[in-house]
């Protein structure tokens, strides 16, 4: 049985959100807590007479962890406290990272297993917060692996894939005309090279199509056919490396190490119990 359920956001009010950073519970956690959510979650298990409760995410960990742990078997999947670190150390940074890591390891008191995401996190859980209760594995993100484009392809297009509003991705094309694509023209004159996903502002298409061999192609409808009949010299390896590469993360993979996971925690509660 699967429990879903929304929350309305909304934004705190300046006195809440700073009152919120003087709280040893992470303030994003507190600001976003509903007791009525926690109380129809509680009503759900009870009625349903669940046996194992997976809370997805760690802001799911935070109302699931709080039922009885008595009753329930409890595991957090989707553990990812990477997403929680700032790129820059500061004092207020390592501060959030203190709280958040008595957080996490409070809440895990009351878990029999977490699920990272990948092994370096897992480590890290390991590490620096050290679970006095709960153990831990790694079921990665998964992908579907698609049967082989069997099209023709255009060896002398390539293709960037990516909405060019996003900074990120207008900072690599421009950085891509600037340093390399004048040597592919070089090497191979009738190269083309044509962008997909939402086109930026007109004056930066202009730009943009000003450079030999760009094209703009914004929105296609046959994505998938467009972006695999587009080829290099390297094509097949590519191929071959990226497909072995995904058999390792099937979601197939992950859902048997979930089961697995499910599986040890059962095992383990059972061994508990009186005879």
């Amino acid at each position: 049985m699967a429990y879903t359920a929304s929350w309305r956001s909304h934004l705190p009010g300046r006195l809440t959100s700073m009152l919120a950073l003087l709280q040893l519970t992470p303030r994003y956690f507190r600001l976003i807590y509903q007791p009525a959510l926690f109380e129809q979650i509680r009503q759900v298990a009870e009625a349903r007479r669940a046996d194992v409760v997976i809370a997805y995410e760690m802001a799911a960990g935070d109302y699931v962890s709080r039922l009885d742990d008595d009753r329930y078997i409890k595991i957090l999947d989707g553990c990812e406290p990477f997403a929680f670190r700032s790129p820059v150390e500061t004092i207020r940074s390592q501060a959030r990272i203190w709280k958040f890591k008595r957080f996490l390891r409070q809440m895990l008191d009351h878990f029999d297993a977490y699920l990272a995401v990948s092994d370096s996190e897992l480590r890290w859980i390991r590490r620096e917060v050290a679970p006095r209760r709960a153990w831990g594995c790694t079921v990665p993100n998964g992908t579907d692996i698609f049967s082989p484009y069997a099209g023709g392809v255009d060896r002398s297009r390539v293709i960037y894939t990516g909405s060019l509003t996003y900074r990120a991705n207008l900072e690599t094309v421009d950085y891509f005309l600037s340093e390399i694509w004048p040597l592919v023209r070089t090497a191979q004159p009738g190269a083309r090279f044509v962008v997909t996903g939402q086109p930026p502002d007109p004056e930066t298409a202009r730009r943009l199509q000003s450079v030999p061999g760009v094209f703009l192609a914004g929105l296609v409808s046959d994505y998938e056919d467009f972006v695999s009949s587009s080829g290099a010299g390297l094509r097949h390896n590519l191929v071959d490396n990226a497909r072995s590469t995904a058999a390792r993360y099937s979601w197939t993979r992950a859902q048997d190490t979930f089961v697995q996971a499910v599986d040890r925690c059962l095992e383990q509660r059972a061994f508990l119990q009186p005879a």
